[in-house]
């Protein structure tokens, strides 16, 4: 198991165990996409089509993405629910995300 942070687009979030790839799929409803926020030690994923698709922006991950140092379009944005992990280990799997995340998210509330 790996602890996640799962952000939504109603600005609610919480910590949530995650067991592979298949549950981060069901938790942003689709084929996941990873962004990267620069160097720091966390990244999340995404619905690969949820631009595509109409999903709400996700203001709360655009916004920790836009303050990131990460080279971003002008006006892009996340588009649906988002799935934080503290990084990947040597063998590319997912770090938990360190328990004191939500300090983070909380201040673009």
């Amino acid at each position: 198991m790996t602890l996640g942070f799962f952000v939504k687009t109603d600005k609610t979030f919480e910590y949530i165990n995650t067991n592979g790839y298949k549950d981060i799929q069901r938790a942003v409803d689709g084929f996941i996409e990873a962004v990267s926020f620069g160097d720091n030690q966390y990244f999340c994923y995404i619905n690969e089509e949820g631009k595509l698709i109409g999903l709400e922006t996700n203001e709360l991950a655009t916004s920790l993405w836009y303050d990131s140092g990460q080279m971003i379009l002008l006006g892009d944005y996340i588009a649906g629910d988002a799935m934080f992990f503290g990084g990947v280990d040597e063998n590319g799997n997912d770090i938990d995300i360190p328990k004191d995340f939500h300090k983070i998210i909380e201040k673009y509330i």
